[in-house]
């Protein structure tokens, strides 16, 4: 297995940061073991960067590891032409030679798609990392050291007409939602600015990016320790944010996944403890299991697990929005924890799913024992439960409350133990998030509405409709209230495993006053996401109830906090990247300020049942519209 990494810098129109970014990741990703073709000046040009991204999808073979990085102006425009099967708008980044010649020189969302198409059809250990702007607009500033954002104003778009115009875009290219095996840092949302700054690098005062130097510092704090990638983005939004606080770094896809690797992390659950104007905080709330009386454990800074030791424990006192006031109590001679030190809750935020295990008592004695470790399971020996394990036959066979085999049979052995663990700790969590109950939002925040998509046409679907393996589903939200919403919707599937659909957006799809929006549009065209499909690990033999869960939040929320490691059979497979394709809201707007009652959100879940049989042909939906209460 290779690594080779794609650094991109294109410092021009009044940046001067770039070059420090790109020899900042030069050194970070040589850490890492990358051969790393580092292209700026001159190389950085369209033409240039065209040719580091063939040559990086020529030379990556299967298992290799694969990062692209681009620093420098990102920008956004209305699509002038609006030509047929077009997007509405369009984003680029900006080489070294923009405007050379009087044409465009930008290089388009989907041109990176199709070349990240290509990029994860050869290995899907991909990472890219984006610091540059996606906002409509920007202001320079005339001081040194000011904050310079990295965005072109709208004007960009004037010359690209004629660039459409002979060159014709492949939206086949684009995923209707996001790729769901490429790993995508953003410096910053869709309708956000990102900045560079006289910050803190190499052990002086240098220009750099915000993201990168974040990222620079976040790495040198975690030392070698194994970082997932959520992990890793908690903390540098931590740092940006604490410069900036309008600016806030996203991280897209599989961020369960340890650094440039398809391995995933063990956890999830962890926050971010800082100090809000000197005050101890957690950056959690209701949504992220914070309620008045909640412990948490603070690790040492750069700690990722609690068997480091915890550096304080931490009481929540009072909730505002997505930040908790917490009494911090530290042990006799101890340091306070450092601001940006991941917090990992002692208890669950919804109630441990119930398990009784049925067998010989000696045979059934490890399986115990592996169950007793876990904080999702409560073992109970007679009464109601949640899931029966049956030990027959030298096998362990778990079934649900309905007596439903609800996975295949596993050995009682040590690594069929330990699977069996896995299945109930994932389904303790999607029995919670089914059973989630509206914190506060009156259900008349959102008309929220599901279905299949057929020939390209809507067919609205109540709940307990029989979808199949093959079918492609939308939901369509639309915001009723005179302020932003924040959504996420999340597949709740027939082994239990949680996925974020607004992949795009993990911190939460914003719906402005008014607006609406729909999973599975791309480009004014509804398409649906899909094929569901059937896990390997669970029985053909009968349709199995699936769920699709939508969350409304007042404030964002790291929502993939409540994702389980992805399905490799659930979802789209085609190997597609719109590197840009999230941003496609085209007003820059403010973050609202946190009020005191804020926080709240409103659940909606839409169960089905899915079939392992794929939908007989000329077979209809049985349609009827329905709107979530």
């Amino acid at each position: 297995m290779k690594r080779r990494a794609l650094v991109l810098g294109s410092q021009i129109l009044g940046l001067t940061g770039v070059h420090n970014d790109v020899e900042a990741m030069k050194m970070i990703l040589g850490r890492y073991g990358f051969a790393v073709d580092r292209r700026i000046g001159s190389d950085a040009s369209r033409d240039g960067i065209l040719d580091g991204y063939r040559r990086l999808i020529a030379d990556s073979r299967a298992d290799d590891a694969a990062v692209v990085y681009y620093s420098g102006h990102g920008a956004f425009a209305v699509n002038p032409t609006r030509r047929p099967n077009q997007p509405k708008h369009l984003q680029c980044i900006v080489p070294t030679d923009w405007g050379a010649g009087g044409g465009f020189r930008g290089i388009l969302h989907v041109e990176l798609s199709a070349l990240m198409a290509e990029l994860t059809a050869r290995t899907k250990n991909v990472t890219v990392i984006l610091d540059c702007c996606h906002a409509a607009q920007m202001s320079r500033a005339a001081e040194p050291n000011a904050l310079t954002p990295r965005a072109l104003p709208r004007a960009w778009a004037d010359g690209v007409d004629e660039f459409l115009a002979q060159h014709s875009l492949d939206l086949s290219q684009v995923h209707v939602e996001s790729n769901p095996d490429a790993v995508r840092l953003a410096a910053t949302q869709a309708d956000r600015s990102a900045y560079e700054a006289l910050l803190p690098g190499n052990g002086k005062l240098i220009r750099m990016g915000l993201l990168t130097c974040a990222l620079q510092l976040a790495l040198e704090e975690c030392g070698d320790a194994p970082l997932a990638w959520r992990m890793l983005a908690l903390r540098v939004r931590e740092l940006v944010m604490n410069q900036v606080a309008e600016q806030r770094p996203e991280v897209e896809g599989p961020a369960d996944r340890l650094l440039f690797s398809t391995v995933l992390a063990p956890r999830s659950d962890a926050v971010v403890f800082f100090y809000d104007d000197g005050r101890p905080s957690l950056r959690a709330g209701r949504l992220l299991g914070a309620r008045p009386g909640a412990v948490f454990d603070v690790l040492p800074l750069g700690a990722t697990e609690l068997e480091a030791g915890s550096a304080a424990e931490v009481t929540v006192v009072e909730i505002m929005g997505n930040v908790s006031r917490v009494a911090l109590r530290v042990a006799s001679q101890a340091q306070p924890p450092q601001a940006g030190a991941l917090a990992i809750p002692r208890t669950l935020p919804f109630p441990r799913a119930r398990v009784s295990v049925r067998g010989d008592a000696e045979s059934i004695a490890p399986l115990l024992q592996t169950l007793q470790t876990s904080r999702f399971l409560e073992l109970v020996a007679d009464g109601p439960n949640d899931f029966e394990v049956v030990f027959e036959n030298q096998r362990l066979t778990l079934f649900d409350d309905n007596k439903v085999q609800i996975a295949h049979s596993e050995p009682n052995d040590a690594g069929g133990r330990q699977n069996t663990l896995a299945r109930l700790e994932r389904w303790a969590k999607a029995l919670a998030l089914r059973d989630l109950q509206a914190g506060g939002l009156p259900p008349t925040v959102a008309a929220v509405r599901w279905g299949c998509v057929v020939n390209g046409e809507p067919v609205p679907l109540s709940a307990g409709e029989t979808l199949h393996v093959g079918d492609f589903v939308y939901v369509t939200i639309e915001n009723k209230t005179d302020v932003d919403l924040y959504a996420a919707i999340f597949d709740i599937g027939v082994r239990g495993a949680v996925t974020l659909l607004t992949a795009a957006t993990p911190t939460g799809r914003k719906i402005a006053p008014g607006a609406g929006y729909t999973l599975g549009e791309r480009f004014g065209v509804l398409e649906g996401l899909g094929p569901l499909t059937w896990p390997e690990e669970v029985p053909t033999t009968e349709a199995r109830r699936e769920s699709i869960l939508v969350i409304l939040a007042e404030d964002w929320n790291d929502f993939q906090s409540f994702e389980t490691p992805r399905d490799s059979t659930r979802g789209h497979r085609t190997p597609l990247e719109a590197l840009l394709a999230s941003m496609r809201q085209g007003t820059t707007r403010e973050i609202p300020a946190s009020r005191p009652d804020g926080g709240r959100y409103d659940a909606r879940v839409f169960d089905f049942n899915l079939s392992p049989t794929p939908r007989a042909q000329g077979a209809s939906l049985n349609a009827s519209t329905v709107e979530a209460a």
